[in-house]
């Protein structure tokens, strides 16, 4: 509906992937499921972008890593909004 937008996305694929063993298997980047499983495509874009930031942060800021994982996406509309998470949540961490 709208009212979580990015950050409740940020949050479940922190605590994902925070559980998860493997981060860069194709369970966790199919997290947010199909596209069409939601209302708009705003809100499955911010869901990608919140793995970006999740996968990175709980990667202890590995950036080549997370960068790599974004590469498993098959969509360039995926990737470009993975991307940015990765490198938000690299610009905004204690190196």
């Amino acid at each position: 509906d709208g009212s979580c937008y990015e950050a409740c996305y940020h949050g479940v694929a922190e605590s994902f992937f925070g559980k998860a063993k493997n981060t860069e298997s194709r369970e966790a980047l199919n997290l947010c499921g199909a596209k069409e499983d939601y209302d708009s495509p705003h809100e499955y874009m911010a869901c990608i972008y919140g793995i970006g930031r999740a996968l990175m942060k709980t990667s202890d800021n590995d950036l080549p890593k997370s960068l790599n994982s974004c590469d498993e996406y098959e969509t360039e509309l995926e990737q470009t909004n993975f991307y940015p998470g990765v490198f938000a949540e690299n610009s905004q961490s204690k190196s």
